[in-house]
């Protein structure tokens, strides 16, 4: 895959995110949102609230990122996945069937989440958009963004945006199940 396919495939799935967020849960009232199809799973909010909380970990980060990395124009048109990248990307990818155990500050399934959880999630939709937009021409590969658990490592910009719009793919698939919907 070229950064280009990347960038354009974080696109068409973060569009597809927001189009079913909007499409399938805008509309749906705080109880139904908290419903859990089983003692053992997630509700939709919760699905929802973990992706705010690891998103932020990320989304924090752009703010600037392509002023601070105007001097780290694209050379190669190559996507060059970190190690770290590369694992995490594919342990979120939708179509991984594994399950993941969520860090402890991550697994939001200890409370109830209040009203509002779809749209700031379109929100960091609309932020992750917004950021492939800006950073058409830069080097995705050497634009490094700190690990969310530990800033001691980095991905690059480009295992970060793909990871983001898999996670979030991953995670809307598991509310559209919890919520009953397809």
């Amino acid at each position: 895959m070229n950064l280009d396919q990347l960038l354009a495939s974080v696109r068409e799935q973060t569009g597809y995110n927001l189009k079913r967020l909007e499409e399938k849960f805008s509309g749906m009232d705080e109880e139904t949102l908290n419903k859990k199809p089983s003692a053992n799973s997630w509700s939709p909010a919760e699905c929802f609230n973990h992706l705010i909380v690891s998103n932020h970990l990320y989304l924090k980060h752009f703010p600037g990122i392509t002023d601070k990395n105007r001097d780290k124009m694209r050379t190669s048109s190559e996507y060059k996945p970190t190690l770290t990248g590369k694992i995490l990307v594919s342990m979120v990818n939708p179509e991984n069937v594994k399950k993941g155990k969520a860090p402890g500050f991550m697994d939001p399934s200890k409370s109830t989440v209040k009203a509002g959880v779809v749209e700031r999630l379109q929100e960091d939709c609309k932020k992750i958009l917004s950021i492939a937009d800006v950073s058409e021409q830069l080097d995705l590969n050497k634009i490094k963004v700190p690990l969310s658990v530990t800033s001691l490592i980095k991905l690059s910009l480009a295992d970060t945006l793909l990871m983001l719009a898999h996670h979030c793919t991953r995670h809307i698939n598991q509310a559209e199940r919890a919520a009953g919907i397809k």
